[in-house]
């Protein structure tokens, strides 16, 4: 003789070989959360559920483990046993990726994508990253102004040291930024003259790469390789024209 069991929420658990009493031949012990009465055949997200009052089965919605996503914005949900999802406002269909370019199509039964979100987008992209580029620079104290020609205020030396820290601070504050930094710097220490490179001297460049080194462990691994490997780089560009004066 079969028991079939349910769990404290009565919904269906496991079905059991019972056992014969033994002062009752033909008889069975009935464990307690357990029925006579068979489950119910049941279909794709149903379970069976136990009804006390009859000593018999119903069949209820079962999707647990089923996301759900809203059709106006995309935020999951999900439903336990027993619940019967709001197919109105919710789909199970996931929407592709990038989700932000798909939009629910009634008509279509599916997400569609729409590409003048993804236009938008981009533009709206482009212009914070150039207002974050040049948020960056301020920040990072980047001046212009400071520039080699500039001789007569500024000496080679501390104009030099002065491009160090403003590139080491404009990675630091946004490592993906690091290339442009460096295309920016590289472009200075081309404008310098051999007299200047000279001034620049081992002792300099020696506090450049222990500078670098230093804050290299802001960048992210792969930002700290890109970093490290320009410094190097530009340090051995500068050495191999100093020594050939």
């Amino acid at each position: 003789m079969l028991g079939y069991c349910y769990d404290n929420n009565l919904f269906e658990s496991h079905v059991e070989e019972l056992d014969e009493s033994p002062r009752e031949p033909g008889s069975y012990l009935i464990p307690g959360r357990c029925s006579l009465s068979p489950f119910l055949e049941k279909g794709q997200y149903q379970i069976n559920k136990y009804r006390p009052d009859f000593d018999d089965w119903e069949l209820v919605p079962d999707y647990s483990g089923v996301i759900f996503y809203s059709k106006a914005d995309k935020t999951e949900k999900k439903y336990d046993k027993g619940e019967s999802p709001d197919f109105i406002n919710y789909t199970d269909i996931k929407p592709p990726s990038p989700e932000k370019y798909y939009q629910w199509n009634e008509t279509l039964g599916n997400w569609e994508y729409i590409e003048a979100l993804e236009i938008s987008d981009k533009k709206i992209i482009g212009k914070l990253k150039a207002k974050e580029l040049e948020q960056a620079r301020a920040d990072a104290g980047f001046d212009f102004e400071i520039a080699p020609g500039n001789s007569k205020k500024f000496d080679c030396d501390t104009k030099a040291t002065i491009y160090v820290g403003n590139l080491t601070n404009l990675a630091r504050i946004k490592p993906s930024f690091s290339i442009q930094a460096f295309s920016d710097y590289d472009n200075v220490l081309h404008s310098l003259s051999n007299a200047q490179l000279k001034s620049l001297g081992d002792g300099l460049l020696t506090k450049k790469q222990a500078d670098f080194t230093e804050k290299h462990n802001y960048y992210t691994s792969i930002d700290a390789e890109t970093t490290l490997s320009g410094l190097n780089a530009i340090i051995a560009e500068i050495q191999s024209k100093i020594d050939s004066l």
